[in-house]
């Protein structure tokens, strides 16, 4: 479990990232999931974005959550649909 202050520190961070991955039409797939663990090996901070086209079916919060449960991260942070990921 991240802190609060750590919290506060990864999201000042992911300010100058761009998106690693883009979830689209396909949805949250092995081929996603995979790279986004990858990322995560190697950057630790990943940021992930939602394309419209993938939300409109969707209920977002319930796909950032299963995202976060298989890629076996921490959600730092979730703004419209960018959403921050610590491992």
């Amino acid at each position: 479990m991240i802190t609060t202050k750590q919290v506060a520190e990864l999201r000042s961070q992911a300010m100058a990232l761009k998106p690693a991955a883009w979830i689209g039409k396909a949805g949250i797939h092995d081929t996603a999931v995979a790279e986004i663990r990858k990322q995560l090996k190697k950057r630790r901070l990943v940021k992930v974005k939602f394309l419209n086209t993938f939300l409109e079916g969707h209920d977002k919060k319930q796909q950032v959550i299963d995202l976060v449960h298989r890629c076996d991260a921490t959600l730092v942070q979730q703004v419209g649909n960018m959403v921050v990921l610590y491992k």
